[in-house]
């Protein structure tokens, strides 16, 4: 009688994406070093324009590798607790350096994507737009404290929003008091948004995924600042309910 073969558990797609793109980002470290002419002529190399100008093509294709690798990173989806987690320390380590890349992926669509997969959450998977931003908070039943701090954000928001002419209605004369109720409405939006959002750690997988789909349409109407963008990966990385159990025990974990 043959033995049983024993087989290995299969690895996360998403660690060999995050592979992928940390050795882009090396290589790209390399080349921009390699083409540094002032470090060159220091170290009595070739500096001429013909050799420059190869160092920085070699630079300009290292460059668009990385983007790539980037790209193809967000668009994987992990099949593990642990594959998401490193995902989302990933992100936070390299946002900085790939935000100004030309056609940049969605990066928190993409985290509420990887989040709701797992959980097997249809309405996670498909609220990629800043329409997500109501479906998000839509969970009021939860404990999760980050509801509670997303609702008045988006409440905030709306009432922001209502000062302003929408398309099909009549226009709003801009008088100086219109302009000191939106002046003093948006001022209310990002007192919530930086003082209680970015202040509260989500306590479930589920949480953690309505905070990256609200911050994904949040951060596009508003502006993206970095410092903000990093706070919302970190916040998700401290979900309690992501580190401590595998998804599918955090789900029912959700649901009880």
């Amino acid at each position: 009688m043959k033995a049983a073969r024993k087989t290995s558990p299969a690895v996360d797609p998403i660690l060999a994406a995050i592979e992928r793109h940390r050795v882009a980002h090396e290589a790209f470290g390399e080349a921009v070093e390699a083409s540094d002419h002032v470090q060159i002529r220091k170290r009595g190399g070739n500096a001429s324009p013909r050799a420059m100008a190869i160092l920085k093509a070699q630079r300009d294709q290292a460059d668009a590798a990385e983007e790539r690798a980037w790209r193809h990173l967000f668009g994987e989806l992990p099949s593990t607790t642990a594959g998401l987690l490193a995902v989302m320390r990933h992100a936070g380590e390299h946002y900085d350096s790939m935000i100004g890349m030309d056609d940049p992926p969605d990066v928190f669509g993409s985290l509420a994507v990887m989040t709701g997969a797992l959980l097997q959450d249809p309405e996670a998977v498909a609220a990629r737009s800043s329409a997500a931003q109501a479906e998000a908070v839509s969970d009021t039943a939860s404990s999760d404290p980050i509801y509670e701090a997303l609702f008045e954000c988006l409440e905030a928001d709306r009432a922001y929003t209502a000062t302003f002419t929408m398309p099909g209605q009549p226009e709003v004369e801009e008088t100086p008091e219109l302009m000191e109720r939106r002046t003093g409405a948006g001022d209310a939006v990002h007192e919530i948004w930086n003082g209680k959002v970015l202040e509260t750690v989500p306590t479930t997988a589920r949480g953690a995924g309505a905070l990256a789909r609200f911050a994904s349409g949040f951060l596009e109407e508003h502006g993206c600042e970095l410092d903000e963008a990093i706070a919302v990966l970190a916040l998700i990385g401290e979900c309690p309910a992501l580190r401590s159990a595998p998804l599918a025990d955090a789900d029912e974990a959700d649901q009880a």
